[in-house]
């Protein structure tokens, strides 16, 4: 069985669904979140997860539709968005203040989405940086006129980016 190997376009595509689910989902969690917080909660720091939630899901809304905004502003408070990775664990933390039934069954639903949309950005993560170093293998592979390694081969040494070539040192 022969595993498909993605592009790194094919899977930036993928992921500009993940920024509508992602953003509808946030959308979601505002709406309910910042209901919560204006008429109160029975303990003072569900009051203040809804405060949170409330802004950080505006955040997620504009870092996901408003690019303009997200480079210009956001990106200056919250440098770890520009990643995959880094708004994969931003929106699992997020999810899991959602994770509380007081909060609401339809925010606790949003937030068991909105945990899945950061697993999936972790995921893209690693897609597309095995993709990269892939690329840039071969493109080193290309330069260095090798067309496949072979294991053993003695005239190999380590590159500077832990890639073989086959360059006598």
């Amino acid at each position: 069985m022969q595993v498909k190997q993605l592009t790194i376009a094919e899977i930036e595509s993928k992921v500009i669904f993940l920024k509508l689910a992602s953003g509808v989902i946030a959308g979601i969690i505002l709406f309910f979140s910042f209901f919560n917080f204006l008429y109160g909660l029975d303990y003072y720091m569900q009051t203040v997860a809804s405060g949170y939630l409330t802004l950080f899901c505006a955040v997620i809304i504009l870092s996901e539709f408003s690019p303009s905004i997200f480079e210009n502003y956001i990106l200056k408070c919250f440098p770890f968005l520009q990643y995959h990775s880094g708004r994969g664990i931003f929106y699992m933390i997020l999810g899991t203040f959602c994770l509380d039934s007081v909060m609401g069954y339809l925010v606790f639903l949003a937030g068991i989405g909105l945990v899945a949309c950061g697993i999936l950005y972790i995921i893209a993560f690693f897609l597309i940086d095995t993709q990269t170093k892939s690329q840039v293998q071969r493109e080193n592979n290309a330069a260095d006129g090798i067309s496949s390694m072979t294991p053993g081969n003695k005239d190999q040494v380590p590159s500077d980016h832990g890639y073989y070539s086959g360059n006598n040192a």
